[in-house]
């Protein structure tokens, strides 16, 4: 709710970016993010949070990659830190709804099966371009699409299409339906 009135402004270049995939063994992924990401320059500020698996063959990976990144274990400050960065690379599942909550264009990677229609159809949704299932993608992929992300009319149209699909106020539309069956 704290950045539903909040207007984020989307700078002409992206020079800090933020991956997180959420709390599993995603190493397959991070090693992936991380090669494209080596490729891609101006990006001065890169931070991976890897949830609980901080001390992991993914942590390994990506600072033999991105020797500068920020890696970091499980945060608090979820919502915070999606605000800061300029892009995001981020799960299909709950964490593409709070980038978009938080204004972040971001790019989506399935890291569980049940997330390919759910990523498929929030792209659809959004424009938030979705790349699949993370044993089907290659860094070439992630690189391309990073590279398309760049572009800061590409991110300002994509922030602009969240609006009319996450509002944070669902959790009060259930409510009000709810209300009657539960208090009578």
């Amino acid at each position: 709710k704290k950045y539903r009135e909040k207007a984020k402004k989307i700078n002409q270049s992206v020079t800090a970016c933020l991956v997180t995939l959420g709390g599993g063994a995603y190493e397959l992924a991070y090693i992936k993010i991380a090669r494209a990401l080596a490729k891609i320059s101006g990006i001065e500020k890169l931070t991976f949070v890897l949830g609980p698996q901080l001390e992991s063959r993914a942590e390994f990976d990506v600072r033999r990659e991105l020797p500068a990144a920020n890696v970091v274990g499980g945060v608090k400050n979820m919502d915070e830190m999606l605000w800061e960065h300029d892009l995001a690379i981020v799960s299909a599942g709950y964490l593409k709804i709070e980038a978009a909550l938080t204004s972040t264009p971001a790019m989506m990677i399935a890291t569980q099966w049940h997330q390919i229609p759910l990523g498929q159809q929030f792209a659809t949704a959004t424009q938030m371009p979705f790349l699949g299932y993370m044993g089907f993608i290659s860094s070439g992929m992630v690189e391309s699409s990073i590279s398309t992300l760049l572009d800061k009319s590409t991110r300002q149209c994509m922030v602009d299409s969240y609006r009319g699909v996450v509002d944070s106020q669902g959790a009060e539309r259930v409510w009000r339906e709810l209300k009657p069956l539960v208090l009578g």
